[in-house]
Formats: C-alpha cells, structure tokens, sequence
C-alpha cells in the first residue's frame, strides 16, 4: 500500500524515483513500525521534520525518531503550531 498524500503532490516537486510511502494510523509517522526499519536498512541516521500541528506530529514524530536512535532536526519556519508565536 503506497499513500503519500491525501491530495496530489505539489507540482513543483521533483522525484528522482517513486516515493516510497509509509500510511500512519497515529500522530507519530513512526506509528508504522515499517518506517523505522526502512530508514535502518537504508543506513539514515538523521532526519528532517516539518509540519502541521507541533504541539501533536510533529512532537509525537520527533520524540518516537529519537527513540530510534536517529538525530532530529526540525525547520522552524516549517512547522505549524496553534500557539505559533510560542516556537518564534
């Protein structure tokens, strides 16, 4: 099962391959225990994380990657939050 969006991907993006996908049931991304063993597997040791709702995903993603012992660097102005001015 491959779903990367629920809607199409921004045109602007350019793939160099298919993306590879991983559906989640919760907030974390790591919720699907199948993205962890990927990024093992393709030796990452580092992520990037960006997006809606810092006070949930984005916490959640970012908490559960660290727990799988790779680094976290999140981009700011890439993040929404509720209380934004709180991550400013």
């Amino acid at each position: 099962r491959r779903v990367l969006f629920r809607s199409r991907p921004d045109p602007r993006l350019v793939f160099s391959q298919s993306p590879v996908t991983f559906p989640k049931s919760r907030s974390s991304a790591f919720a699907n225990p199948y993205l962890a063993e990927y990024l093992k597997q393709k030796l990452v040791d580092r992520v990037v994380i960006c997006g809606v709702y810092a006070e949930v995903s984005v916490r959640a993603t970012a908490e559960d990657a660290r727990l799988a012992h790779l680094d976290v660097a999140l981009i700011a102005n890439a993040i929404a939050s509720r209380e934004a001015a709180q991550y400013t």
